[in-house]
């Protein structure tokens, strides 16, 4: 018996180990694959706060957050706007 098993690294728990576990007392050979990353296209037009809370309820360490956050507030696509907002008032 052959199993194919596509997995991402959060996927990558107790649960999927037991499994693996199982398939080899079965005698079972296991081809893991990465998963392919999905990419979405970026929609400027969100505000910065709404993309942070999207990427928090993704699952996404701290960290990653905090990076992420200061990047795009540094960005063209939101310090423009920023200044946009600026100069209107």
């Amino acid at each position: 018996m052959q199993v194919t098993l596509s997995v991402t690294l959060t996927e990558i728990d107790h649960h999927l180990l037991n499994l693996i576990r199982n398939l080899l007392s079965q005698n079972a050979e296991i081809i893991l694959r990465k998963a392919p990353v999905k990419l979405e296209e970026f929609d400027k037009s969100l505000p910065l706060s709404q993309v942070m809370q999207e990427m928090a309820q993704a699952g996404h360490s701290q960290a990653f957050l905090k990076d992420l956050q200061a990047g795009l507030a540094t960005s063209t696509v939101y310090s423009n706007a920023n200044e946009d907002k600026t100069a209107e008032e």
